[in-house]
């Protein structure tokens, strides 16, 4: 797990960096700088879609998934909203609020979780962390979550910082049963969970923009229904 603990600790430094700096920013250009993150989030989000979703067949632009992540998308923020994931994370980080004397931690906290846990990287990253103790996957991801924290915690806060909890979990939950879960984990299914993960960052950065109001950890369960789907229609 050296790669997933590395990887968290960077978020936390960079996320507390970026929240320093932040004091330093005068209030009229926080906004012009919070758009702009929301362009490159969204950017981001795109490029990776398209690669992830488009392919090249006898010079032919075909695309891939869109079904899966339709489905996958709107049952999982049905079942989202049913269970009302985003009322209770942002009621507890509420509270966290109260105590800390801040503003917008659940916020933050919530949109800097689902960078950093959603893509490619960070699943076979922490799978080669923990079946071959392997962490070069992870040092690079940790070198682009840097950058990611900085920048996001000088708009949103301290709550991006904290997001490093969420990483150890995460990460550290895939690579403490990589050996388990590596022999189900295919091309496939690793394609369906960037899709719609690509979809959900797309959504973080038109949120970002103020063109959407998306509760984002609503649409976390459409994660899973992507490796449901898989197993089942793959």
């Amino acid at each position: 797990m050296t790669g997933t603990i590395i990887n968290s600790v960077v978020v936390l430094v960079t996320g507390f960096l970026g929240c320093f700096i932040k004091k330093a920013i005068p209030e009229r250009i926080e906004q012009p700088i919070m758009n702009m993150v929301g362009l490159s989030v969204s950017l981001i989000a795109l490029l990776g879609f398209f690669s992830t979703a488009l392919t090249i067949e006898n010079g032919t632009i075909k695309s891939n998934g869109e079904i899966m992540m339709l489905v996958c998308l709107a049952l999982g923020v049905a079942i989202g909203e049913l269970i009302r994931i985003d009322d209770r994370i942002n009621a507890w980080g509420k509270k966290i609020e109260e105590k800390a004397g801040v503003d917008g931690f659940a916020k933050g906290f919530v949109t800097a979780s689902l960078m950093f846990c959603i893509g490619a990287m960070a699943i076979f990253g922490a799978l080669k962390d923990g079946i071959s103790g392997d962490s070069s996957v992870l040092i690079v991801k940790s070198m682009i979550d840097a950058i990611t924290a900085f920048i996001l915690s000088t708009s949103l806060g301290i709550g991006v910082a904290f997001a490093g909890v969420s990483v150890f979990v995460y990460q550290g939950a895939i690579a403490m049963l990589a050996t388990y879960i590596q022999p189900f984990v295919t091309d496939a299914m690793m394609m369906n969970i960037c899709t719609v993960g690509y979809a959900i960052v797309l959504a973080i950065g038109t949120n970002m923009l103020g063109l959407t109001k998306i509760k984002l950890a609503n649409t976390l369960p459409a994660m899973l229904l992507a490796v449901v789907y898989t197993f089942l229609f793959v």
